[in-house]
């Protein structure tokens, strides 16, 4: 009783204690640490969403305790301070959320000490004791409290110091002549003439204490508090101290007037921009449109007449989703003298082939470096730098020196002030033409040298499909609305289409274009407008004009890791190769993705300055983790950190290249590749791309169905010793290869084939009449006895019966000249004119010319083509005469012809019989399947003929061969592949290792069947029974 009592007692404790055993075990922080609750000035748990209960930013570290929050929070004079996640802390003037939760839901440990930091969002919340209500920020020349960004709101002098006030930020702006100072952070000032950005917050939000002076507030965490200094004439634009003579000063920040690209304060030069965006558009230099939609490669722009590539631009384009009359740029290579760098997908750069990591510079000749979210390369000419911006998805652009651009030709057309681009690359006018477009467009196609070609390069016109409601639709503000010009003063664009209204009416035209064009497929639509706004937010930015325009529901741009969005960041980011890049700066300001504080740009990537790569041989930058091959292909080295130190460590030695092979670069890096005039087998080594065919030779057509394999066989071929592929698009061991009397392919791969091929002997003639010739005219045997006995006279002869039938024939045999109803023959006996002779008809559906498939095809895997002579079923039974009902009655008379072979007339599961057993109505017959099958034949100068089979085939002797035999391979349910060999009706099992010697010899290894037949031999010896 009184066990029974304490155990309803503990029972009732540990489910009423919340943090008791059931407590603890269907709380949400099930199998999670749990800290304890600091209580003092506690107000309670709350819910936490995305908005963020407490609004004065967040910090975290994996040391977080609840002690370095409420320091943060008190130096920043917040009201509350709050944990979440165990590594989390918030501070707040104001609980925007009243969303309580139970304490136990924030009890996830602090990463620092054993106190409880809130939990997944659930935020446990402090009043500071600390915080002081007396106002502190002075108003005498307040402006307000305004938001700061990276890309400052202030962007002239700036001073650290751990003493700062009001009046010492204030003075030491107005020493330096700025209209305006600002104060952040408690220690920061900051000095401008213009407001670069115009956000302005409560004024509780920019009252972190000084450190100079605590009863006065410094701004805040990303909250610049901007007081006026007196100055009322400053002679500066923001942080620089004078524009260029081609600039101006806009909110703040040197600009280039228009017609000229540069940052507005050490470069301002006349430029020509061509632009293509979209699917695609192209603008000209001189501001026409081009609406091209081909597939091929194309010159964008170079220089007139220039044998050694002084400047050429190429562009390939591609499909994008189910349309296959709209393309897209696929990839850009810029030309420089000898040198080509290709711009691909996902900001990939190859430089002569070699993958190359950003930045890259080339003194005198070229840089590329990353830019916002695009590849940039300038390239210098006598003229002055030109640019090419690309992407990395489907838009570019190029900027050239104005005096170059009068000797320009490509899409892009020349600079010469005039729109006179609708011009063949041979110069004639088509501008009247209704498809001028693709006349112009197809003229400039070029050798197409990239992975991926195209059998036919024409494009032709796109209809546009815009209707009225179409139309409607597309002004929304989440599709073309940003570019619509009549609603310029709504959009973030409105000073770009202020500076150039005609361009920014013919892209918004553009856009229309390909939102109505894309209607119909929500997906490509989307896309497609967001790179039209995208393509236009680039040519502004050309001109110096930024503008914010994504947001979370309309085109957002996603960012990697330790990356944040940034509509106006530098446009020169730190980089592990320059980490001070951003202060010497040439480049106007851009969107993107910058990395966070503490990292810099690593090719593509945002990492630690401690994590930044290696230095390689070749002067090249390689992030941390990728490899350097020599330029013999026998060293391989990776970027390492081993010990504190990052090097070049080698992970690989290998042999030089093999014959025929040559160590060139391929797929970004140098690798082995094949010979001109070899081609790789598939496995290794390279093999003659067109060698000698000694034997017959003939062109066949074979196509792969829905990429899956396919075997065609080649008619009159008992082997196939080699096929090539023209079409690239052909690996020859990968996508097609040799079958037997025949070739598979697959993957795609497909059109016609080059084969050399052993042909099949001709049959000697058959002992009996077809079922198409029952009269037996084309019987061509050599029965010479009649069917009572009599032998045959010679036709040539007229003795003893003379006649006028087959005269020159100097043979016996029996023949039927004269449409008889079967053979006959004249006969030696002087009483028997003649006789009919007793030919049996054939037992099979063959006809002459068509051979037996003694196997089922990829094409046909249900057998309902097989035409084979195998007669017994999968356990050996006998198969009954289709024409036959006995012992099994059955409706299939047609098949009477087909002797007792397995067929599949009713699409069963593979070829079956009625079987002679009474027993056993019907069963399904063994059929090997011809799979990819490898048939590799040599001859050798004793009479030797070695044939090498591998994959899952069939394989029998020739018809002229004296040893008869049949083999069949195939993988077995142990995954080990078996050989079986039938000779004279008997089968032999060949396992691996096994082998058999008989009239030919059998041997299994690796998967391999080599047979050796001996030519010279006459006669069989009884075989030796197979090892293993």
């Amino acid at each position: 009783m009184r066990y029974s009592l304490f155990v309803a007692f503990l029972f009732v404790f540990l489910a009423g204690s919340a943090d008791g055993l059931f407590g603890w075990f269907f709380s949400k922080g099930c199998g999670r640490k749990k800290g304890n609750i600091y209580k003092p000035n506690m107000i309670g748990c709350f819910k936490d969403s995305s908005r963020r209960v407490l609004e004065g930013g967040r910090t975290w570290n994996n040391h977080m305790t609840v002690n370095q929050c409420r320091r943060r929070c008190e130096k920043e004079n917040s009201r509350f301070y709050g944990l979440e996640a165990g590594n989390e802390c918030f501070c707040g003037n104001c609980i925007r959320s009243k969303v309580k939760k139970p304490i136990r839901e924030c009890r996830v440990k602090c990463k620092g000490s054993r106190a409880a930091c809130g939990g997944p969002w659930r935020i446990l919340i402090y009043r500071n004791r600390r915080y002081r209500k007396t106002p502190f920020i002075p108003k005498k020349g307040l402006l307000g409290c305004y938001v700061d960004r990276r890309y400052r709101t202030l962007g002239g002098a700036f001073r650290r110091s751990n003493h700062m006030t009001i009046i010492k930020c204030v003075d030491f702006c107005k020493k330096r002549k700025f209209r305006f100072a600002g104060v952040e952070s408690a220690t920061e000032c900051y000095c401008g003439n213009a407001l670069r950005y115009k956000k302005k917050r409560a004024n509780s939000q920019c009252n972190m204490p000084c450190y100079g002076y605590k009863k006065q507030a410094c701004g805040g965490r990303w909250r610049i508090a901007i007081y006026k200094t007196g100055i009322k004439n400053g002679n500066r634009c923001g942080r620089h101290r004078k524009c260029h003579r081609n600039g101006r000063c806009v909110n703040g920040d040197c600009r280039c007037k228009k017609g000229y690209t540069g940052d507005g304060v050490r470069l301002c030069y006349k430029t020509c921009t061509c632009t293509a965006s979209g699917d695609p558009h192209y603008r000209t230099y001189d501001g026409s449109m081009i609406h091209f939609m081909g597939v091929c490669k194309y010159t964008l722009t170079k220089v007139k007449n220039s044998r050694s590539n002084i400047f050429n631009v190429e562009v390939k384009n591609e499909y994008h989703g189910r349309n296959k009359r709209v393309s897209y740029t696929r990839l850009v290579d810029v030309k420089l003298g000898k040198t080509t760098i290709r711009l691909h997908k996902r900001h990939h750069v190859y430089i002569n082939g070699l993958r190359t990591y950003l930045p890259y510079t080339k003194a005198g000749k070229f840089r590329i470096f990353r830019s916002g979210c695009k590849v940039k390369v300038i390239a210098e000419t006598k003229e002055g730098p030109a640019t090419v911006t690309w992407d990395g998805h489907s838009s570019v652009s190029v900027t050239i020196p104005r005096p170059l651009g009068k000797r320009m030709t490509g899409l892009c057309g020349n600079c010469n002030g005039r729109r006179d681009d609708y011009r063949t690359k041979y110069g004639v006018d088509m501008s009247k033409k209704p498809n001028r477009y693709s006349l112009i467009g197809n003229s400039f196609t070029v050798k197409d040298d990239t992975d991926q070609i195209h059998k036919h390069c024409k494009a032709y016109e796109v209809e546009n499909k815009c209707t009225p409601l179409l139309r409607k639709k597309a002004l929304d503000r989440k599709a073309c609305g940003y570019l619509n010009p009549a609603k310029k003063e709504e959009s973030p664009f409105k000073d770009c289409m202020l500076e150039s209204p005609s361009t920014s009416k013919k892209m918004f035209d553009n856009c229309l274009f390909d939102f109505c064009y894309y209607y119909d497929d929500p997906a490509q639509r989307k896309t497609s407008v967001c790179q039209s706004v995208s393509g236009f937010a680039d040519f502004c930015g050309s001109m110096g004009i930024t503008a914010k325009w994504r947001d979370e529901s309309f085109c957002p741009l996603p960012c990697g890791e330790n990356m944040v969005y940034d509509a106006e960041m530098s446009g020169c980011p730190a980089s592990c190769v320059d980490p001070n890049s951003e202060k010497q700066c040439d480049q106007p300001p851009t969107e993107g993705c910058r990395c966070k504080d503490g990292f810099v740009l690593s090719d593509n990537k945002c990492v630690k300055k401690e994590k930044c790569g290696c230095k390689g041989a070749d002067s090249k930058y390689y992030p941390l983790g990728t490899t350097l091959t020599s330029s013999d292909c026998t060293i391989v080295q990776q970027c390492k950190l081993e010990g504190g130190t990052i090097e070049f460590k080698t992970i690989l030695e290998r042999p030089a290249c093999g014959e025929n092979q040559a160590c060139l670069v391929s797929n970004g890096c140098p690798s082995c590749v094949c010979k001109p005039g070899y081609i790789q087998n598939g496995k290794s080594g390279c093999i003659k791309e067109n060698p000698d065919c000694k034997d017959q030779k003939a062109d066949i057509s074979c196509s792969s169905a829905n990429g899956k394999k396919k075997v065609c066989t080649v008619p009159k071929a008992r082997t196939v010793v080699h096929v090539r592929s023209t079409s690239k698009d052909c690996k020859y061991g990968l996508t097609y290869g040799l079958s037997a009397d025949g070739i598979w392919v697959s993957l795609g791969c497909g059109g016609t084939f080059s084969v050399c091929y052993i042909p099949v002997p001709e049959d000697p003639p058959a002992e009996c009449v077809t079922h198409d010739d029952p009269r037996g005219q084309k019987y061509r045997g050599t029965m010479a006895t009649t069917e009572s006995g009599y032998t045959c006279q010679k036709w040539s002869s007229q003795s003893p019966h003379q006649h006028t039938l087959l005269k020159t024939e100097t043979h016996n045999y029996c023949r039927n000249p004269d449409n008889e109803p079967g053979v006959w023959c004249y006969t030696t006996n002087p009483k028997k004119r003649w006789d009919f002779c007793s030919v049996p008809v054939c037992p099979g559906p063959q006809t002459p010319g068509t051979p037996s498939i003694e196997c089922l095809g990829a094409d046909d895997p249900k057998g309902l083509k097989y035409n084979g002579l195998v007669n017994k079923t999968k356990s050996g039974k006998k198969c009954q005469a289709w024409g036959k009902q006995r012992p099994h009655s059955h409706s299939f008379q047609r098949l009477a012809d087909q002797g007792n072979f397995c067929r599949n007339p009713d699409s069963e599961a593979a070829p079956w019989c009625y079987t002679t057993s009474s027993g056993t109505r019907w069963e399904l017959c063994d059929i090997p399947d011809c799979g990819q099958c490898e048939i590799k034949q040599e001859r050798s100068r004793n009479c030797k003929i070695i044939y090498k089979v591998s994959g899952k085939c069939f394989f029998e002797s020739s018809a002229i061969s004296n040893c008869k035999f049949k083999a069949n391979l195939g993988a077995y349910r142990n995954g080990v592949t078996e050989a079986s060999v039938v000779i004279a009706d008997k089968v032999h099992i060949l396992k691996e290792g096994g082998s058999l010697r008989t009239c030919a010899e059998f041997e299994m290894k690796n998967d391999v069947l080599t047979i050796v037949e001996d030519t010279c031999k006459q006669s069989c010896r009884p075989p030796i029974p197979p090892t293993k």
